[in-house]
């Protein structure tokens, strides 16, 4: 049986479906486990490297040193059927925080280009290294 949610007033469906996501890269961090990652990464002064496979390294022209991207990721390994956890208030919503258990373990973390080399180097990334690069956008502040 599939499940399906309704969006629009329940004039459109849309059905549960597997997706096809596939890396464009993998991600060289200084953390070999999950425990190693900083909590608050923005800003740590610690460098990791963005490597891009070959058929997706023309899509680099215009990075530049100084500009603040978003990496998402994919974090290999979690518990996808976690959905609430331990929290100061007590407990939580996993959609509530940055833990990496959750049920698509998809990471999204800004970073700041150090510089660009045919990889990208950054600092402020927060997962383990080896981790699938799955894209990169610039933050675009509004206004801007």
């Amino acid at each position: 049986m599939r499940e399906s949610l309704t969006v629009d007033g329940g004039h459109d469906p849309v059905r549960r479906r597997p997706l096809l996501i596939q890396a464009i890269g993998v991600l060289h961090t200084p953390y070999r486990e999950p425990a190693d990652c900083p909590r608050h990464p923005y800003g740590q002064p610690a460098t990791s490297r963005l490597v891009l496979f070959e058929a997706y390294r023309p899509a680099l022209l215009g990075v530049r040193a100084g500009q603040d991207l978003f990496v998402v990721w994919w974090a290999d390994g979690v518990d996808r059927g976690v959905t609430q956890r331990p929290s100061a208030a007590g407990v939580e919503g996993v959609f509530a925080g940055r833990a990496m258990d959750r049920p698509n373990p998809i990471g999204l973390t800004r970073v700041t280009v150090v510089h660009v080399d045919g990889d990208v180097v950054v600092r402020g990334l927060d997962c383990v290294d080896g981790t699938p690069l799955l894209d990169v956008k610039p933050v675009v502040v509004h206004g801007h």
